[in-house]
């Protein structure tokens, strides 16, 4: 049997490429089902031990979680969080030697595509490969929206009930993926309306301006967005559609905002002649980062 640290560990980084956030009953259930575990001590090093901003009560603490609320959890973001300072020495990885060689993809070091057959056994859970951008901003806007009445919906983590899709026609009716035009990256939606508020797409890695209009004529040419079990999105002048491309340096970036300011103008002049529901949207922005911390900082403003 494993250490319960290490189960622990496993559990949150798993969860939340498959969720975002989670709960520390999420944390059990997944113990149980991958591990066959319930001792006693999970539930003190998932409510203690392991949480980075929880006071460290014992000789052995570990910085794996990071506490929202009462029963929201997220993993630990070492360089981005500050643990309490008595756990400011702890290490935020096991050792890699005491992870199972199917779980050690998760450590930092170790970040290259698992094979297929090593995932856990749960077929619900993805590793979002590739996404190193877009499935951490996110992450960060489902935090960010925790206690509100705004719910994230994004691609590339793991969950298809997270999906959001673009679509054409007059009803949304099967055959359901022949009208599919794109799944999208990121919307920001109030449920209770059905106000689609923010769509964005995430270049992760260096693109051309084709790729930049194929993100944006799959979004306007739609007929409107469904999620599973609801195709009654609403976009208007409300609606703000981003692209954010990465780029490697400032000197790029500059470069980079010329293309961009051309694409911007002619999208403007072409939508005055689509026809399509999703032409509606009031606002596109298209914009640039260099990292993590700038593609943040944007999304805050």
């Amino acid at each position: 049997m494993h250490k319960i640290h290490v189960e622990v560990f496993i559990a949150s980084q798993v969860l939340e490429q498959q969720q975002g956030i989670f709960t520390s009953a999420d944390l059990k259930h997944f113990i149980k089902h991958e591990f066959d575990d319930e001792r006693p001590g999970i539930a003190t090093h998932i409510s203690a031990h392991c949480v980075a901003n929880a006071p460290l009560n014992t000789a052995h603490g570990y910085n794996y979680l990071w506490r929202l609320s009462d029963s929201k959890m997220r993993t630990f973001r070492s360089g981005c969080d500050t643990p309490i300072m008595e756990r400011l020495a702890l290490s935020s990885e096991p050792e890699i030697a005491d992870l199972p060689t199917n779980f050690q993809y998760l450590l930092r070091s170790q970040k290259t595509e698992p094979d297929p057959v090593a995932y856990p056994s749960s077929e619900k859970i993805k590793v979002a490969n590739g996404h190193k951008f877009t499935v951490p901003a996110a992450r960060y806007l489902i935090e960010r929206c925790h206690g509100s009445s705004w719910q994230v919906f994004y691609d590339h983590g793991g969950d298809s009930s997270q999906r959001i899709y673009s679509w054409f026609g007059q009803v949304y009716t099967a055959p359901k993926a022949d009208k599919h035009l794109a799944w999208i990256d990121i919307v920001v939606a109030e449920p209770t309306s059905g106000k689609v508020y923010q769509i964005m797409e995430i270049e992760d890695s260096i693109v051309q301006p084709k790729t930049i209009m194929g993100d944006l004529m799959a979004v306007l040419l739609g007929d409107g967005l469904a999620t599973a079990g609801r195709s009654d999105w609403q976009v208007g002048s409300w609606t703000t559609l981003t692209v954010f491309s990465y780029v490697k340096t400032s000197t790029a970036e500059a470069r980079f905002h010329a293309r961009l300011a051309h694409l911007q103008g002619q999208i403007a002049n072409l939508r005055t002649s689509m026809g399509t529901r999703n032409a509606a949207i009031g606002h596109i922005v298209l914009d640039t980062f260099k990292d993590h911390e700038e593609l943040v900082r944007k999304l805050g403003g």
